[in-house]
């Protein structure tokens, strides 16, 4: 969190196995609306946050190969700088491990 949205939460997932390569980025606790994704300085996606049981909620979902309601997992998060914005301004960051697991 860089202090822009103080409850601002986020996670990253990576997962690979013999069939498919996953990776996906969750953030909570944000106001509802559309938040950018960049991996590496590039622009990846965009995470659209909605208001669900009383929390607000977002996620993007990668996937090599792609399937229905999976974005192409086309670029490599491992090693890289994820970003989250909203408008132009970074309020979620983080280096992510080259070996995630």
């Amino acid at each position: 969190n860089t202090g822009v949205l103080n409850n601002a939460r986020g996670e990253a997932r990576w997962d690979i196995n013999t069939h498919r390569v996953e990776f996906s980025v969750e953030i909570e606790d944000v106001p509802a609306g559309a938040y950018t994704l960049r991996v590496g300085g590039q622009e990846v996606g965009v995470i659209n946050a909605f208001a669900m049981h009383g929390e607000v909620y977002g996620r993007i979902h990668f996937r090599d190969p792609d399937v229905y309601g999976t974005e192409p997992l086309d670029f490599e998060p491992r090693g890289q700088k994820l970003e989250v914005l909203q408008a132009n301004t970074v309020i979620l960051e983080v280096e992510f491990p080259q070996q995630a697991q």
